[in-house]
């Protein structure tokens, strides 16, 4: 969903051959979650060994899908792994197109059930609470 991806050539070929795969050009932050609820899973796809940044990273669009109710795989990335362990959020797997596939055809064998249960459990990380976080350690510094 968007735009500014380098091999969009590539993925209209994919689409065209394949029922499950869909495209969407940019869209409004209203009509996201929608779209994102609808997949069947969300790929957190980002080289962990690129950089200590890219391992260390905790991307928006990892709790784009986790708050949307829809499973996350991603690569092997530290915190975002803790939270799927966690929480039972998802999975991970290697960096590779090889991992992704056979992960995609294992879960989908398993048919597996995102639980609400496990949203319910991660609340405390949306952004309404953890705003509320920042505003009140911003104003505990102020006075300070």
């Amino acid at each position: 969903m968007g735009h500014g991806f380098n091999k969009m050539k590539i993925l209209k070929k994919y689409e065209k051959k394949n029922n499950n795969i869909h495209f969407h050009s940019a869209v409004s932050a209203e009509q996201m979650d929608s779209i994102i609820a609808s997949a069947d899973y969300g790929l957190c796809l980002i080289d962990p060994n690129s950089s200590l940044s890219d391992k260390y990273c905790l991307p928006n669009k990892f709790f784009e899908y986790v708050f949307s109710g829809i499973p996350v795989i991603s690569s092997n990335l530290k915190d975002v792994v803790a939270l799927l362990k966690k929480y039972n959020l998802g999975t991970f797997i290697e960096y590779n197109s090889t991992s992704l596939i056979n992960q995609i055809k294992l879960l989908d064998k398993k048919k597996i059930n995102f639980s609400k249960k496990n949203l319910s459990r991660i609340n405390y990380l949306n952004w309404k609470n953890q705003s509320n976080n920042m505003l009140n350690l911003y104003n505990k510094l102020y006075k300070s």
